[in-house]
């Protein structure tokens, strides 16, 4: 499939179609009264950029930009439902295989005529691009994270020769067939100028969003229901959010947790996030450090906030990561952090007492920083407040929607 598929893209990007459509971006194009754009997102399942997404619709309509959204499949769990009651169009293509879905997709853009095309996450940036190759769609792509970083590939899940192959098309389509690019970090744009040799000039930045109305609610009530749900009173309780994937170093957390067990026997460690090919890993180091009766492992929720409300710290012990968005919400609710120290997520906290970071795959290090957030409950909260500061500041969508609504129409105009 990834011969066919790269035959494809060579044929098509070498000839005419596409050429001299990458234009430089300028702040003074005049502003349109209105941008309609077509989403084309992987799934609106249960993920960080399909979540982002949803969040940040309403700032974007009030600033008279309409996006409708093609999905490439359909999720159980998930934003898509949500979406909907927004009134925003939802068109999943019915189609399963890639010839099908680049006819389908061209279909649509044939009929809605977008001043925009917005392809998010691989197989919707490679089914957009193809199906964009004979019009001349603006066609801009975001980068939601540092998918050809040297971590990933250790990930034993993903064979490096297959990566690098993903990596080769990527490259292809990014640099032939794609207008303009936008990074949720500088740290992800880097990664791409990088990993697919694209230009720096044709990227812009725009951090994701969180609706802080998804955490005004009562917090001592909620942290009562989840604890009162997962069996807790006040033990000390630890929190992380994301997909059972190599990324999110859960193992890692394990052999952590297992160290802070030595000296806080009572503290629990809580999973949510659904089942994925790091689920094995993660069951054989709970049967492995005798950790049964101390992991709580949630799979979905759509109460994330929730979780974050009852818990006394967020770990975010990722190998790499593209923005964060579980990291943002722990932000929102002012629940102490300890994350990696990575690029990615020292530029989105921004200021390094908001947080503790621990070295990657560091297992002793986070150990000592879970230990001190818990046992330093008023230097924790201290952190806390700055993170929550940040948040206000910089990830709200009353912020990032006309700072992503602009970006529309620039690359819209272009």
């Amino acid at each position: 499939m990834s011969h066919v598929v790269l035959r494809l893209l060579l044929t098509c990007c070498c000839s005419d179609c596409r050429s001299g459509l990458s234009v430089p971006l300028t702040e003074d194009q005049s502003p349109m009264t209105q941008v309609n754009v077509l989403a084309v997102i992987d799934s609106l399942g249960a993920g960080g950029a399909e979540r982002s997404f949803l969040e940040l619709l309403p700032a974007l309509a009030q600033e008279g930009v309409h996006v409708r959204f093609a999905c490439l499949d359909q999720r159980p769990h998930g934003v898509e439902s949500e979406v909907r009651e927004l009134g925003v169009p939802v068109e999943v293509l019915a189609a399963s295989n890639l010839p099908g879905r680049v006819r389908e997709l061209r279909r649509l853009v044939d009929q809605h005529r977008p001043d925009l095309i917005h392809t998010t996450l691989f197989q919707a940036d490679l089914v957009g691009r193809l199906a964009n190759l004979a019009n001349r769609t603006p066609l801009m792509t975001s980068i939601v994270n540092t998918t050809y970083d040297a971590a990933r590939r250790a990930d034993p899940n993903v064979p490096r020769w297959k990566l690098e192959m993903v990596r080769l098309l990527d490259g292809l389509g990014a640099r032939h067939a794609t207008d303009h690019f936008h990074a949720l970090t500088e740290s992800a744009a880097a990664d791409a100028v990088r990993s697919l040799g694209v230009d720096r000039a044709d990227m812009s930045v725009v951090p994701r969003s969180r609706d802080e109305q998804r955490f005004r609610f009562d917090r001592e009530g909620e942290a009562q229901r989840v604890r009162e749900e997962l069996g807790l009173t006040d033990e000390p309780m630890i929190v992380t959010v994301g997909r059972e994937e190599f990324q999110k170093a859960h193992t890692v957390l394990m052999k952590a947790f297992h160290e802070v067990l030595d000296v806080l026997p009572d503290a629990r460690l809580v999973l949510v996030g659904r089942p994925g090919n790091a689920s094995k890993d993660i069951e054989s180091a709970v049967e492995r450090l005798d950790l049964a009766d101390a992991v709580v492992r949630t799979s979905f929720r759509s109460d994330v906030p929730s979780f974050l409300a009852a818990a006394d710290v967020f770990a975010f012990p990722s190998f790499y990561e593209g923005f964060g968005g579980a990291m943002i919400e722990a932000m929102a609710m002012a629940t102490p952090i300890v994350c990696s120290d990575i690029p990615v997520l020292r530029e989105v906290l921004v200021d390094p007492g908001a947080g503790i970071f621990s070295p990657p795959g560091d297992s002793s290090t986070l150990s000592d920083a879970l230990i001190e957030t818990l046992a330093n409950r008023a230097a924790a909260s201290a952190r806390a407040d700055v993170a929550r500061r940040i948040y206000e500041e910089r990830y709200v969508p009353e912020v990032v929607g006309p700072a992503m609504a602009a970006l529309y129409r620039r690359v819209a105009g272009s």
